[in-house]
């Protein structure tokens, strides 16, 4: 193209750049610099300075005159806000093309050129936005790690399998993603600009909303230059993007509504993804609503600590007064004559006021137990459940009507000398169920009580929904429950003890799990306890399916539904499985490869009483040996050679799996640390004097120590040939400083710790590798303990606390499983924290290690979701125990950008829940708890 003189310029111009500027005075020199630049010369440049409270007049009249380019025109106007400014500026433009600066960013020099080349091979209208680099308030580019690097890393990853699919990649793009990022990035006709419409009244997202215009209403026009990166786009303290997270999303949330409510009236709904962006844009509206809340109170708590500190000090000194008082009135001559007289007036106290204070204990402690069920926080949740179910059985019928098939569900119970009582109750729960499709068959396995065989005759000539069978002599549970399956002819099985009950709801749940796409084959849910007055108590919460707790301990009890040509399969329950037959079936059907899904719903009540294992763990020893018979199976199965074998855990059917170490394995621990040489060689001589089982080698990442004891601790340290020291003077990134320990290691199983942790159980290194070289398994945790030996660390659930939080937190080490699974039961997580985290090194690479982009805290919580996300499984184990004197070495400030990071990286889970933690928990809590009244309770819809 041939250049021409600017005072040719006015005539021949092809594009309108306009610059909308606002106390830019900084930088707004280095945008129209780079205008000037650019190696096409057919613009013009509207400036309009936007009522600006600084210099930036005074800067834009002075260019002007310096430069006296006469493509340039100045405006000045008081403040009308970007879209207005924008609006005014592309109003007065006649050129065939527009296009936008604001006055913090920059052109690349060719992109005039690239923009008009590509809008005149167009056939029609265009719209182009192009790539970009981002630069920081001194016009530098941030590395590649850089955070907002990564996360647009993210979005162009997006486009590019959405433009693979072909079906409006724009907008599939912008509904999960803005990836034109400014209206510094626009370039379009003018005709375009003119049908559309201008710029809406929008402060931080004028840009997403205007894109997401085009790409719905004209989507041939949108073209996205995605590998050339044109535009250098300033990330600094004044812009949108980082001036107030929570008001950018409140924006983002009306303008997605909008659309909605538009496509609605018109009778058409928003994409599944666009309907996901708006829930999460409302969720983290809500979390960052209440987490200022939060700041904004601990800002007055912190005050209200100060103001009793000042009052504390004064009491201090009056009662250091008041105690002078009394010693110089004690060492008196009439203090000690009067001494039995005062001893005297206690007895008489005490005779006139101890039988009535015995009375009120008592009378107290009744109150207490005669209020107590609904109090409590179950009691509160059983409220809260009844109302809402009372809304589910209006609408059972309709929900019925409206399910594409209605399966038969066999309902397959055992009967042995069952109190008519007990068995009557199971059987009208059974008929009470909402839904109807269903058969109960029975098999009565040898009872002797009469009155137990006429009732079940009795219950067979009542209804032909009801199959009973009899055995002549005992077979025991397995046996009989065989029998009773041998009757059913219904495509899902349900199993039923015969002292049990269902919930109403319970069948209607199944046959919608049935119904669901995933199409399941093994389903369980939520259950309670029947004390003996049959009153709800003991909630069990359960988590989806955890392979790791059910080796454990066989957390998924009840309700049990199985597809029946399964049950077919396997040839029913395995004989010789007698009291652990349903752990047995749940492994091997996991172990088939059938689909298994969790209804998190209270669906099956189970009876407490003198005989049950619900009441008496230790009441059937021989079902403990068949339940680690059947891990052991399981685990033989699963991993062959490396499987070893399985130990009694120190409770009733609880089991502890062990697994082979192959010769010759090296554990690499990593260990960042700067100074605080006492943490550092408590924790080291801690490794030395416990560890047992396993060859390790000790790296000591030194970022910046600047205290000369700590070199001589290095060197002390270093006497022993299994630690070294690697020099890591960077500015402090957790992420970063294991990556880089990663890369000096020589073992096949990395290990991450923390300075400030010690060591306690002796084989702690060898339970953490055992399960770190599963070929199934990413990061393994250890129970972390506090000083006083309660919970630090068992298992960090994603969206606890708004964030992610580490369950059970500040609780005693018990075996206590309600209202979720005990803390001392290995279980699979969603994440560990990285304070002590074990990893296979081959499997660490492979996941790509530590997310850099995280500076001090979440990248442990993001390698366990990139993990999860990849199919392996994240395992805590509180075998291996450790105290921890969590956070000693660093302060506890969180950068935002590691609070940015998670909202980006933590995705799905922090918003719409952890699937190892369930939905009927409390959140806000980190000590498991039924959410209070008030809340949804899920399933009850």
């Amino acid at each position: 193209m041939t250049a021409i003189s600017p005072e040719d310029a006015d005539s021949v111009a092809l594009v309108t750049v306009i610059l909308p500027a606002y106390n830019h005075a900084k930088y707004v020199v280095e945008a129209m610099d780079s205008v000037r630049a650019q190696t096409f010369t057919r613009w013009e440049l509207i400036v309009i300075d936007d009522g600006s409270t600084d210099d930036t007049w005074a800067v834009l009249q002075a260019y002007a005159a310096q430069h006296g380019d006469p493509r340039i025109r100045l405006l000045t106007q008081a403040n009308a806000g970007s879209h207005a400014t924008l609006n005014r500026g592309l109003a007065m433009a006649r050129t065939p093309y527009l296009a936008i600066l604001n006055s913090d960013d920059r052109y690349a020099p060719e992109r005039l050129q690239r923009l008009v080349d590509t809008a005149q091979a167009a056939a029609d209208e265009v719209f182009i936005v192009t790539g970009l680099r981002l630069i920081d308030g001194d016009g530098n580019f941030f590395p590649e790690s850089y955070w907002w690097n990564a996360m647009y890393g993210d979005i162009l990853q997006r486009w590019r399998a959405a433009q693979s699919s072909g079906v409006n990649p724009a907008l599939q793009t912008l509904l999960w993603g803005n990836f034109t990022v400014s209206t510094s990035n626009f370039f379009m006709s003018r005709t375009l600009w003119q049908r559309l419409g201008p710029f809406k009244r929008l402060r931080y997202v004028p840009d997403w909303d205007y894109a997401l215009r085009v790409a719905m209403e004209q989507p041939r026009a949108f073209q996205f230059l995605h590998d050339q990166a044109l535009l250098e786009y300033r990330l600094h303290g004044r812009n949108t993007i980082l001036g107030g997270a929570l008001r950018n999303h409140a924006e983002a949330y009306h303008v997605l509504r909008t659309y909605q409510k538009k496509w609605a009236a018109a009778g058409q709904a928003l994409p599944e993804h666009a309907l996901d962006r708006l829930h999460y844009l409302a969720r983290f509206i809500r979390h960052e609503h209440a987490r200022q809340q939060l700041e904004r109170q601990k800002l007055g708590w912190l005050e209200q600590v100060d103001a009793l500190r000042l009052e504390l000090d004064s009491a201090r000194t009056a009662a250091a007064q008041w105690q002078a008082t009394a010693q110089g009135m004690q060492a008196s001559r009439s203090w000690r004559l009067t001494v039995p007289l005062r001893k005297l007036a206690q007895v008489l106290r005490a005779c006139r006021t101890g039988p009535r204070a015995v009375v009120r204990k008592l009378a107290a402690r009744w109150r207490r137990a005669q209020s107590g069920g609904v109090k409590t926080a179950y009691g509160q949740w059983l409220k809260a459940e009844a109302s809402q179910l009372q809304g589910l059985h209006a609408r059972a019928g309709m929900l019925i009507n409206e399910l594409p098939r209605r399966p038969l569900i066999s309902i397959v119970m055992p009967v042995h000398d069952t109190p008519p009582h007990f068995l009557q109750a199971a059987v009208d729960s059974v008929q009470g169920q909402w839904y109807g499709h269903w058969e109960l068959c029975i098999c009565d396995d040898a009872s002797s009580r009469a009155d137990t065989r006429q009732r079940l005759q009795t219950l067979q000539d009542q209804s032909d929904k009801i199959k009973v069978t009899r055995r002549e002599t005992a077979g025991h549970i397995v046996h009989a429950t065989n029998d009773a399956l041998a009757l059913a002819q219904g495509e899902f099985v349900v199993f039923l003890d015969h002292d049990d009950v269902l919930a109403p709801q319970a069948l209607l749940r199944l046959a919608q799990a049935i119904n669901a796409p995933s199409a399941p084959d093994f389903i369980y849910s939520d259950e309670d306890k029947l004390d003996e007055q049959g009153r709800r108590c003991l909630p069990l919460f359960k988590p989806q399916w955890s392979p790791t707790l059910q080796w454990a301990q066989n957390y998924v009890g009840h309700i049990m539904c199985v597809r029946r040509a399964w049950l077919e399969r396997l040839g029913g329950l395995l004989e010789g499985s007698q009291g652990s037959q349903d752990h047995d079936l749940v492994l091997r059907l996991a172990a088939q490869g059938a689909k298994i899904e969790h209804i998190p719903e209270v669906l099956y009540h189970w009876r407490i009483h003198a005989a049950s294992t619900s009441a008496s763990p230790q009441s059937k020893p021989y079902a403990h040996l068949a339940g680690r018979q059947a891990v052991a199976r399981h685990l033989a199965s699963r991993y062959g050679e490396q499987f070893d074998r399985v130990d009694d855990g120190d409770h009733a059917f609880v089991y502890q799996p062990r697994f082979r170490v192959p010769a010759g394995t090296v554990a690499s621990i990593i260990i960042p640390t700067r100074d605080k040489t006492d943490l550092l060689d408590a924790c080291i001589q801690s490794i030395h004097r416990h560890t047992t089982g396993i060859a390790y080698e000790i790296l000591v990442l030194d970022n910046g120590s600047t205290e000369p004891e700590t070199q001589a601790c290095f060197q002390r340290l270093t006497q022993d040939a299994r630690v070294r020291v690697i020099a890591a003077d960077i500015p402090f990134n957790w992420s970063r400083l294991n990556n880089i320990g990663r890369s000096h290691a020589r073992g096949q199983v990395l290990v991450f710790l923390n300075n400030d942790t010690e060591i306690i159980t002796p084989d702690w290194l060898v339970r953490l590798v055992e399960y770190a070289l599963l070929p199934d398994v990413a990061t393994v945790g250890a129970l972390l303990l506090y000083p006083d030996r309660t919970i630090q660390h068992a298992g960090v659930v994603v969206g606890m606390g708004g964030w992610a939080d580490h369950v059970f937190k500040g609780e005693p080490v018990q075996h206590y499983p309600t209202p979720f699974v005990s803390s001392v039961v290995p279980r699979n997580v969603l994440a560990n924290t990285g304070a002590c985290v074990a990893v296979a090194t081959a499997r660490f690479d492979a996941l790509g290690g530590f997310d850099e982009a995280f500076e001090i805290c979440g990248s442990d919580v993001e390698l366990g979701i990139r993990a999860h996300k990849q199919g392996l499984l994240n395992v805590y184990l509180p075998a291996a125990r450790l105290l921890h004197l969590e956070s000693k070495t660093r302060s506890p400030h969180v950068p935002e950008v590691d609070f940015q990071q998670s909202a980006l990286k933590y995705a799905p889970y922090r918003l719409e829940g952890d699937p190892f933690y369930n939905p009927n928990l409390d959140l806000s809590a980190s000590t498991p708890r039924p959410r209070v009244p008030g809340g949804h309770v899920p399933g009850a819809q």
